[in-house]
């Protein structure tokens, strides 16, 4: 190769190397129309825009170059865009976090000089709604009054009240919040209030709505978290899991806001999207606390646990963490049943003032026996810039912003929807022994309140608890002889212990106090029934009758107005429920006990309620006065998923499934009821007449020979062990038990029996003379 072409592919490679190097810069380049803008539109501009919640918009080119140094110091230090949880397994809806790459192209945008770039490469701009994001709403409703927010001071939390103006119940597939002027507010949380405890508290405070740190009686709607905060997309419809809104019902709408500088006009709105179809799975709401909370000043890693351990298949749809200023590190795990450890949350550098409700894609799987661990810590000391005493005070748990608080609050549903009785039963203990626990508590402080050594020792009754329920009800009638509710419980729980002579006492001496006690009658007479005073027994239960039908009469001549007035709260109905059936008045307890079960179906807080499984046996009961069997067959079934452990329940549905010739169910379910109550009457009574049906008339025997060992004085059964005696051949025997039983229904009263017992004894006599 000459010289010459060895020089001139020197100088060609040169020239072609030089080309690479200045075209490759050139596509390196970070500009803001190619590189910066798509990202500050997808993550940024939601709130960063003209009218939104943000303090300057990032649409253009120009808006963007002012803050660019800024916007590498938020974005490198995941300030902004806020978004709280670690990155883990799990993705979560509307997830706001930047990759560190988009964090990286900000940084090279500023360091190569800020180019904006070809106008051609800026992208389209989202299309955001001026109005309601998913649609104009079937309803709107507006707070009554504009809250005016002062200029300065510290954030402001606050409850407004907003009636609901429908006049049949609706289904709500859908709820989207506007909160007014999303410049000062902070986020926004929805509630339903059926007690109208929050119009009281609104009544009290003489500015509209009321401070958002008293509790009232609300709840999340369905077992839904409803919020907004800046940035947030409201939920698509879903019918299949639309909530109930009755009406009377009340909406919170809770906000936390942000003074700006000068005074501010608030005046939020609710959007509801309604279905005809009524929901086909309903979400839960658990929450689970921790009110063991006792910060010492400057403790900087203080830190509280709580668990809580899932019964069934469980999906988790939602997960909503909280603390206040001192929270520093939150953290939600499951410990599956194999070992392993399944994350649901990590929040490492928790914020209060950007918390947040957060929606899985896809729900999370908890098997049965999987535990939740919920693990706080927090800082109370001077470096803690969140802190808000400094110097540093003691802190301990309270509602208010500068107290401290531990919640979780899961969305759940069971994998198997005929499982969700099982989990808000098993929830309901859960929740029964935190409450026993944190009354234990409060009584150190007040000894002598009465009322908390009732409620406690009714919580206790409910864990089987009864000598530490009897101790809290003999402090409570020492307090006060004649409480009637303490007296009566005493009585019941002395009852539940054997120790009948002394419940007999007991409920005397609340009668002597309060004579038209119809709970205590009906008591009286069954315990004196136990120990053979059945004359005595017998006046009580009609005193409790007439009784009972008064009151039921006194408000069934003034129905409207109890349904206008308690409509919304389960208990009152289904009070009245039960005396409707004590009048034979069954459609119309039928009603209302449809009515309790769809207030508690729909999202009801338990404290308001009444236990579920009572509610659907005794709905049951009124469904066989009217001879509807199939129907109460299935809500006795419902009522045993919620109390598996209930024998009178599964007495009643084998009763109801014997009527329907389903004779082998029935003998399994009377078994399970002498299992669990061996004491029960009712159960070893049906369970022998079954197996007289079935011809096992040695088995038959046995179990009326345990109930004679117990109650001797009963004379049916005296009657139908020589009913079975008989069939066995067994003249002698059988003769004898005719004969008690003649004697036992002699004392009673008892003409028809005393009539059959003669009639068989008769028979046997001339039997006895053709053997001789």
């Amino acid at each position: 190769m000459s010289p010459q072409l060895v020089m001139w592919l020197a100088i060609r490679l040169v020239f072609l190397m030089a080309i690479t190097l200045v075209s490759g810069s050139v596509a390196d380049e970070v500009t803001f129309n190619r590189n910066v803008a798509p990202i500050l539109l997808e993550h940024c501009a939601t709130c960063h825009r003209p009218g939104q919640s943000g303090p300057f918009s990032l649409l253009s080119y120009s808006d963007a170059r002012k803050r660019a140094r800024q916007i590498v110091s938020v974005t490198r230090d995941r300030f902004m865009p806020p978004w709280l949880p670690k990155p883990g397994s799990h993705r979560f809806v509307g997830d706001r976090r930047l990759s560190d790459k988009e964090i990286d192209i900000f940084a090279r945008w500023v360091a190569g000089g800020m180019a904006e770039g070809d106008p051609e490469e800026f992208p389209v701009a989202p299309e955001w709604p001026e109005g309601w994001q998913l649609g104009r709403p079937d309803l709107v409703l507006e707070m009554v009054d504009t809250y005016e927010l002062a200029a300065d001071g510290p954030d402001v939390f606050r409850s407004f009240v907003i009636e609901v103006p429908i006049l049949s119940p609706r289904y709500v597939k859908a709820v989207e919040l506007r909160p007014g002027n999303p410049k000062v507010i902070h986020h926004a949380i929805m509630f339903i209030d059926r007690s109208k405890s929050a119009r009281r508290l609104d009544a009290e405070d003489d500015e509209p709505g009321y401070d958002g740190m008293r509790q009232a009686d609300i709840q999340a709607p369905g077992g839904r978290f409803i919020g907004w905060t800046p940035g947030k997309v409201p939920l698509p419809a879903r019918d299949q899991m639309a909530w109930r809104l009755d009406p009377g019902s009340d909406l919170i709408l809770e906000l936390h806001m942000l003074p700006s500088g000068k005074p501010e006009q608030v005046q939020g709105s609710i959007g509801l999207f309604f279905t005809e179809k009524a929901p086909s799975r309903q979400s839960i709401s658990l929450l689970f606390y921790n009110k063991n909370i006792d910060i010492a000043a400057g403790e900087s890693n203080y830190g509280v646990e709580e668990s809580y351990v899932v019964p069934v298949d469980t999906l988790v749809m939602g997960i909503y963490p909280h603390a206040h200023y001192l929270g520093k590190h939150l953290e939600v795990f499951a410990s599956l049943p194999g070992g392993d450890t399944l994350p649901l949350i990590e929040i490492p550098d928790w914020d209060f003032n950007w918390q947040d409700d957060y929606r899985y894609e896809d729900p999370v799987l908890l098997p049965k026996g999987a535990v939740v661990f919920m693990r706080y810590r927090y800082d109370n000391s001077s470096e803690n810039v969140r802190n808000p005493n400094i110097p540093p005070i003691p802190v301990r748990q309270g509602n208010r912003s500068t107290d401290e608080m531990a919640t979780l609050t899961l969305e759940v549903m069971t994998q198997n929807p005929e499982e969700q009785g099982i989990l808000q039963s098993d929830y309901e203990g859960y929740l029964r022994r935190k409450r026993i626990t944190d009354g234990e508590k409060l009584l150190i402080d007040d000894p002598e309140n009465i009322r908390l050594r009732v409620s406690l020792a009714m919580l206790l009754v409910r864990e089987d608890n009864l000598k530490h329920a009897v101790s809290h009800l003999e402090r409570a009638v020492n307090l006060d002889p004649s409480h009637a509710t303490a007296g009566y419980w005493l009585g019941l729980v002395l009852q539940k212990l054997g120790r009948n002579k002394e419940a007999v006492s007991q409920y005397r001496q609340v009668l002597n106090h309060h004579p038209g006690h119809i709970d205590t009658h009906s008591s009286l007479a069954n315990v004196l029934s136990r120990i053979g005073q059945n004359e005595v027994a017998n006046r009580h239960r009609q005193q409790a009758a007439k009784l009972t039908v008064v009151r039921a009469e006194e408000v069934l001549n003034n129905l409207d107005e109890f349904l206008r007035e308690f409509s919304d709260q389960p208990v009152r109905l289904y009070n009245l429920a039960v005396a409707m059936q004590t009048v034979d008045r069954h459609a119309e307890a039928i009603t209302l006990y449809e009515k309790a079960i769809e207030i508690q179906r729909s999202g009801w807080r338990i404290s308001a309620g009444v236990p579920d499984f009572m509610l659907h046996h005794n709905f049951a009961e009124a469904l066989l006065a009217l001879r509807r069997v199939d129907a109460a067959i299935t809500h006795f079934q419902k009522a045993i998923e919620y109390r598996p452990d209930h024998a009178q329940t599964y007495v009643s549905l084998a009763n109801a499934l014997q009527t329907t010739g389903r004779m082998d169910e029935a003998m399994a379910h009377y078994r399970r009821a002498v299992d669990l109550a061996p004491d029960l009457v009712p159960a070893r009574f049906n369970y022998a007449m079954a197996l007289q049906v079935r011809n096992r008339l040695d088995e038959a025997t046995v179990q009326l020979r345990e109930i004679l060992a117990v109650y001797p004085d009963l004379a049916i059964v005296h009657y139908h062990l020589g009913e079975t005696l008989t069939r066995m051949g067994r003249q002698n025997e059988a003769k004898e038990s005719y004969g008690q039983a003649l004697r036992r229904a002699a004392v009673s009263g008892d003409e028809a029996l005393m009539n059959a017992a003669r009639d068989r004894l008769l028979i046997h006599g001339q039997q006895m003379e053709q053997v001789r």
